[in-house]
């Protein structure tokens, strides 16, 4: 999501920069919609590589049908692995070379590798890399290996900064210690890409449960997202902001344990911006309004995001959409979404005001905070099932 986005941005940026569109966004503007579609599409000159992206993810906000990248590492044969009897363990005891546990195992003929990591499948691919399903035989676990390639045609400074914004952020996601926030491992360097190492996770993202149920019910939903803020609260206290929070990144397991994945590439105030000039990372339908004006963002952006994302799993729809990028962008800085309990009749009325505060415009009206945004949430829902008693 986020990074693919970036990359597409970089290589669009004399045509596409955000940034410098805070008059044409303004939302005090009185210009119609239609004449903000216009105006937008005849202004930045969307290519049709954004388009089809954009068209992508109406339906999945998660990308995962792109060109392939180039390599992820050689491919090994038996040749490569030593083939003579392997060490002695303490005991005196001889250990099985890689050829004879090959054997015993029943033959493996290929070994796809990322630095020390084995690769076990696929999960996504994108435009700038792949995800995996990886065995770390140094640890003895299971992880999951994010793949960012650097060779899609910008220029070098423009890589290498990116690069560069990618170990910071996630070096600083490996400080984040939370039981709802998934652990970043390691961050390296090969064959002309950079791979983070993050904690595998058994279960589903919230993505793909809202695709198999459409909406949850409330009390679900409000488990769901209270581990959500307790995430995001965490990581505010700690300066970083997530910038990305969408389905996709919100991982549950079974039992509805929720981890919040993708602070890798979160970013870190005390840093300063970390995008290049003019470029806005997220996925468009759970950008805060800020956040495509290229203004400063603060732990407020995610609230609102996160506000997206209860109007959704409540009521089975966005609170914006769009079929082209400056529609939605018009729809997000200047509508006023219908109250959730008109799309679902279920729910209680309470829940129109609180996420009608979350996703207001300006940030000043906002909750403070996501502890705040979630104990409103609390106290309604709390009163409403003494109610029903």
């Amino acid at each position: 999501g986020i990074l693919i986005l970036s990359v597409l941005l970089i290589k669009l940026k004399n045509n596409l920069k955000f940034v410098t569109l805070k008059g044409t966004l303004n939302q005090n503007s009185a210009i119609s919609e239609s004449g903000f579609v216009r105006a937008f599409s005849r202004k930045r000159e969307l290519s049709r590589q954004t388009e089809a992206l954009f068209q992508e993810e109406l339906a999945s906000d998660t990308l995962v049908s792109f060109s392939p990248v180039k390599t992820i590492g050689p491919e090994k044969n038996e040749n490569d692995f030593e083939q003579t009897p392997g060490p002695k363990s303490k005991s005196g005891s001889r250990l099985l070379s890689w050829l004879e546990t090959k054997t015993i195992l029943g033959g493996i003929k290929k070994v796809k590798k990322i630095g020390r990591y084995i690769i076990e499948k696929e999960i996504a691919r994108g435009t700038m890399g792949r995800v995996y399903k990886a065995w770390d035989p140094k640890l003895d676990r299971t992880v999951v290996i994010k793949q960012v390639a650097f060779d899609f045609g910008g220029s070098s400074p423009e890589f290498n900064n990116l690069k560069n914004r990618l170990y910071r952020e996630a070096k600083a996601a490996g400080r984040l210690n939370h039981p709802n926030i998934i652990t970043v491992y390691d961050v390296d360097e090969e064959h002309g890409f950079c791979y983070i190492v993050m904690e595998y996770l058994d279960g589903e993202d919230l993505r793909a449960r809202l695709e198999r149920q459409r909406k949850i019910k409330l009390n679900s939903a409000f488990n769901i997202f209270g581990q959500i803020c307790d995430a995001l609260d965490y990581a505010h206290q700690k300066g970083i902001v997530h910038r990305d929070i969408k389905p996709s990144n919100i991982l549950i397991t079974k039992n509805d344990h929720v981890k919040v994945a993708d602070f890798g590439i979160a970013k870190l105030p005390q840093l300063g911006t970390l995008t290049l000039t003019g470029n806005v990372l997220g996925t468009p339908f759970y950008m805060s309004p800020e956040q495509i004006e290229g203004r400063h963002l603060d732990g407020r952006s995610d609230v609102f995001s996160a506000g997206v994302v209860l109007y959704e799993i409540l009521t089975g729809v966005r609170p914006f959409d769009g079929d082209s990028i400056p529609s939605l962008v018009y729809k997000i800085i200047h509508k006023i979404p219908s109250p959730p309990s008109m799309e679902n009749g279920d729910l209680p009325e309470f829940i129109d005001s609180i996420i009608e505060r979350a996703l207001t415009k300006d940030p000043k009206k906002r909750f403070a905070t996501a502890k705040e945004f979630f104990e409103a949430f609390e106290k309604f829902h709390g009163e409403a099932a003494r109610d029903a008693l």
